[in-house]
């Protein structure tokens, strides 16, 4: 009886060489951009007579002609007075949002640009008032 037997030519070699190449020099890319992406250190202090149980953080990028959005959030325990650090790793210029959840509502500042010098972008402050968010920009160290 006959059975039919798969052949592999050269040009389904040559297909698949190409694939493995390409996956191969995006993930060597991506790779190299994570290590390189910029540290910022973004500090919460609570300024109101209430603690701050939710907060968030989001940020808008365009490097290069490409679009970027980031964003994070979490129940934290922030209590009256107290002071809050954390890093987050950024692809460049960024614009920067905080919004925070307390008793009394929800509290969010304006975008913030922070800009990147010598790959450190420094430290954000957010200073959250009952009247708002306040955000100072450090310059970096």
């Amino acid at each position: 009886m006959w059975k039919p037997r798969a052949q592999l030519t050269l040009r389904d070699l040559l297909i698949a060489l190409a694939i493995i190449g390409l996956m191969l020099g995006h993930f060597t890319h991506l790779f190299r951009a994570e290590r390189k992406r910029p540290r910022l250190r973004i500090r919460i202090l609570n300024k109101t007579t209430s603690p701050i149980h939710w907060i968030k953080y989001e940020w808008d990028s365009v490097t290069q002609h490409i679009e970027s959005h980031g964003e994070n959030s979490g129940t934290v325990e922030l209590a009256s007075g107290g002071v809050m650090s954390f890093r987050v790793d950024v692809p460049g210029p960024v614009e920067l949002t905080l919004s925070c959840k307390t008793p009394n509502g929800t509290l969010t500042s304006g975008p913030v640009r922070v800009e990147i010098r010598n790959s450190n972008p420094g430290s954000l402050d957010f200073y959250v008032r009952p009247s708002g968010v306040k955000a100072t920009n450090v310059s970096p160290r």
